[in-house]
């Protein structure tokens, strides 16, 4: 608590707060709790939590040795805490289903149709990449 993220750009779907996206990045040392409390937008609110790093890690009462993600119920506080005897990291993903249909092309993945919007990495070594909008 205390800690404010950025804002949001302005035309982003996270902009708008009833969509309840969030994204948490957790670092627990040994034998450390928390709770991460029920979302806002209730059991509407997709959640899931990536278990990058650490040797052990108690969700819900559950104990995880592995690398991993859960889906939780986001209606619900989820108590964490780690198990092990090295930091454990955690990252958190949440938000409102956007309801809308899904391209995806390699890494890229884009809520319009894949024949409208084209991308693609021109040079590696540039790490340009352009959006090319299709007319046709």
């Amino acid at each position: 608590e205390g800690v404010k993220s950025l804002a949001p750009t302005p035309r982003s779907y996270a902009a708008d707060p009833s969509n309840d996206v969030g994204v948490y990045l957790l670092k627990f040392k040994p034998g450390a709790e928390f709770t991460l409390r029920a979302a806002s937008g209730g059991v509407e609110t997709n959640r899931s939590l990536y278990y990058v790093e650490g040797a052990s890690l108690d969700v819900c009462g559950e104990k995880l040795s592995r690398k991993c993600v859960v889906d939780v119920d986001a209606s619900q506080d989820i108590p964490l805490r780690n198990s092990g005897s090295d930091d454990v990291i955690c990252l958190v993903l949440q938000g409102k289903p956007i309801n809308e249909p899904v391209a995806q092309h390699g890494p890229f993945v884009m809520y319009v149709d894949s024949r409208a919007l084209v991308a693609r990495i021109v040079e590696p070594s540039s790490r340009c990449l352009l959006l090319n909008h299709s007319t046709d």
